[in-house]
C-alpha cells in the first residue's frame, strides 16, 4: 500500500536502457490500485532504503504518546473525584495517538507484513482520535461534553469498528467519508469550542477555572495545525497522494500543549492547596490564642471562684462555732441546775451537729478547690477506719423525728460482714446527708430506704424512695453543678457526693423513672486503695 521495498539482484541490471516491468494484481476499478501515489519510486542501495523506514522520529512520538497515556490513566484511577474525566480522555487520546503512529512504522511491517492488517486499524484508531481529542477540550473548558460531540463521537464509533467486517478497500473509502465528516466537525469545534473555552479562561476573574491563558493559547495553537494538517491529509488522500504525513507531527504539538494545561491546572490546585494551608495554619493560630486567652480567663475565675468560698466559709463557720460554744455552756449549766437528761441530750445533739457543720463547711471547701485545680476532690484528714454501717444507722436515727413530722417512713437496711473502709467519718456522713436530704427535698416520696453491704473489700450504699423521680433531661445532666431536680434547689448536693466518692475510689449512679421514684447507688473502696493515703 504505501512505502513497499523489495531487492533486486544487482545481476539484473546492466549498462544501457533497463525495462522494469511491475505485475499488479488488483481490482482495476479501485482509484488506488497500482501505483497511484505520486510519491517518489527510486532505486537505491537497499539497506538504505530498509534504515529509511525506521523513522526514529516515529519511535520517539510513540515512547511519548505511550507513557503519557498510562500515566494519565493511572492518575484517572487513582483520584477520587471521577468528576475530573477529562484525565480519562487524554489517556485515551494518547494511547490511541501512540497505536496510529507504530502502524505507520516501518518496523511494524516487518512484524506484521499483511498490510491490510495494519491499515484497518491505523484507519480505525485514525478516526477515533478526533472525538477524544474534542470530549477532553470540552470536558476540561466547559466541565461537560456537548451533544453533538457525543453524535459525532458514536458516528466515528461505527465507522471504526466497521473496518472489521469488510475489505481494505472499504477501509480506503470510508475514510474519505470521514475525512469529510471530521473536517465539518473540526470546524464547528474550532469556531465553537476553542474559541469559547478562550473567552472561558479570558475571564477566568469572574469563574473558577484553573487553567493559565497563556497555556490556553498553547492548546489552541497546537489545535490549529492539527487542523490545517489534517485538512491537508484529507485533500492529499482525496486528490494529490503524495502521502506527506504531517498529521502526527501536529499532533505532538498540541499534545504538549494539552499536557502544559494539564500541568497548570494541578499547579493551581496545588497553589490553591498551599493557600488553604496557610489559612488554616492561621485559622488554628487564632484559635490557639482565643484559647489561651479562655482559659486565662477561666483560671481567673476559677480563683475568684476559690476566695468567694474562702470567705462563705469563714462566715459560716464562725456563727457555727459560736452556736456550738454556747451550746456548750447551755449544758454544763442545767446540768448544775438539775435538769432532765432528755434536754441535756438534745442540746449535746445541738452543738456535737453544730460542731460538724463547721467541719463540713470547711471539708465542703477543700472538695470545691481541689476540684478546680485537678478535676479530683481530696481532702487532708489522716485515713481512719470507718464503719459505714454505723455512719448510716446514726444518721437514720438523727433524722426519724424530721421524717415523722413530714410523715415520711424513714428505714435502714444493714447487711452483715460489712468491711469497715479508709476514709475520714465527716466526709462519709456528708455523703449519707446529702443523698438522704435529696431524698426528703426533691422526692416528694413516702418511704425512704437506706441500705449498706459489702462489694468485696469496699461498701455498696443505695438510697430508695418511692417518689415522683427525675426528669429524663435533668437526669442527664444530674451531676453537673447548679443542675437540680427541683426549682430553687442549689444543684451541689450531688456533685458533691460524685467528688466524695471520686476520693475512695467508687462511683455514683442514679436511676430514676419518672413518677415511680428514684435509686442512688454509691461504691465506695476506701482513700488508701486509690493510690494513697492522703489525696
Amino acid at each position: 500500500w504505501r512505502s513497499v521495498y523489495f531487492p533486486i539482484d544487482r545481476s539484473h541490471v546492466v549498462l544501457g536502457t533497463n525495462i522494469l516491468t511491475l505485475r499488479i494484481i488488483g481490482d482495476p476499478t479501485y482509484l488506488i490500485t497500482g501505483l497511484s501515489y505520486n510519491a517518489p519510486h527510486y532505486f537505491d542501495d537497499y539497506s538504505l532504503i530498509e534504515a529509511r523506514q525506521h523513522k526514529f522520529p516515529f519511535i520517539a512520538l510513540c515512547g511519548i504518546f505511550g507513557f503519557t497515556g498510562i500515566y494519565y490513566l493511572a492518575i484517572f484511577l487513582l483520584l477520587r473525584r471521577k468528576r475530573e474525566v477529562f484525565n480519562l480522555y487524554f489517556s485515551i487520546f494518547s494511547i490511541l495517538l501512540c497505536v496510529y503512529v507504530a502502524m505507520r512504522h516501518g518496523l511494524l511491517r516487518e512484524i506484521i507484513p499483511n498490510s491490510a492488517i495494519t491499515l484497518r486499524l491505523e484507519f480505525a484508531v485514525l478516526m477515533m482520535i478526533m472525538p477524544f481529542f474534542c470530549m477532553f477540550i470540552e470536558n476540561l473548558g466547559r466541565g461537560r461534553v456537548i451533544k453533538p460531540t457525543w453524535v459525532f463521537f458514536f458516528f466515528c464509533l461505527y465507522l471504526s469498528l466497521s473496518q472489521l467486517f469488510f475489505c481494505a478497500q472499504y477501509g480506503e473509502e470510508v475514510i474519505w467519508v470521514w475525512d469529510v465528516a471530521a473536517t465539518i466537525y473540526f470546524t464547528f469545534v474550532i469556531f465553537y469550542d476553542i474559541i469559547y473555552f478562550y473567552l472561558f479562561v479570558k475571564n477566568r476573574d469572574k469563574t473558577d477555572s484553573e487553567v493559565s491563558g497563556s497555556l490556553t493559547i498553547s492548546i489552541i495553537t497546537g489545535t490549529m495545525a492539527v487542523f490545517l494538517c489534517g485538512i491537508y491529509e484529507a485533500v492529499d488522500i482525496l486528490f494529490f497522494h503524495h502521502s506527506y504525513s504531517l498529521f502526527p507531527y501536529s499532533c505532538f504539538v498540541v499534545h504538549i500543549g494539552m499536557n502544559f494545561a494539564l500541568a497548570g491546572r494541578f499547579s493551581g490546585m496545588y497553589k490553591k492547596l498551599e493557600q488553604s494551608n496557610i489559612i488554616l495554619e492561621n485559622t488554628v493560630k487564632e484559635r490557639t490564642q482565643e484559647l489561651e486567652k479562655q482559659t486565662a480567663i477561666a483560671v481567673k475565675a476559677s480563683l475568684n471562684k476559690s476566695e468567694l468560698f474562702a470567705e462563705m466559709n469563714h462566715e459560716m463557720r464562725t456563727p457555727l462555732t459560736v452556736m456550738s460554744t454556747y451550746a456548750q455552756h447551755t449544758v454544763k449549766r442545767i446540768k448544775a441546775a438539775g435538769a432532765d437528761e432528755q434536754t441535756v441530750a438534745e442540746l449535746a445533739i445541738i452543738s456535737k451537729e453544730a460542731k460538724r457543720l463547721a467541719e463540713m463547711a470547711e471539708g465542703t471547701l477543700k472538695i470545691l478547690m481541689a476540684s478546680d485545680v485537678s478535676g479530683v476532690s481530696g481532702t487532708d484528714r489522716i485515713n481512719q477506719p470507718v464503719d459505714v454501717g454505723a455512719v448510716c444507722l446514726q444518721l437514720v436515727k438523727l433524722l426519724e423525728p424530721i421524717a415523722s413530722r413530714k410523715g415520711m417512713k424513714l428505714q435502714a437496711v444493714i447487711k452483715d460482714n460489712i468491711p469497715e473502709i479508709s476514709g475520714d467519718a465527716d466526709n462519709l456522713t456528708q455523703l449519707m446527708w446529702n443523698l438522704l436530704q435529696n431524698a426528703f427535698t426533691h422526692s416528694e416520696s413516702k418511704t425512704i430506704e437506706l441500705t449498706a453491704e459489702a462489694l468485696g473489700s469496699g461498701v455498696k450504699v443505695t438510697v430508695n424512695d418511692d417518689g415522683v423521680g427525675i426528669e429524663p433531661e435533668i437526669l442527664q445532666r444530674i451531676f453537673e453543678r447548679g443542675v437540680s431536680g427541683k426549682k430553687g434547689g442549689s444543684g451541689i448536693g450531688l456533685a458533691i457526693c460524685r467528688d466524695i466518692a471520686s476520693i475512695y475510689g467508687g462511683d455514683i449512679n442514679v436511676r430514676s423513672i419518672s413518677g415511680t421514684g428514684t435509686k442512688v447507688t454509691v461504691t465506695l473502696h476506701g482513700i488508701a486503695e486509690k493510690g494513697g493515703s492522703n489525696v
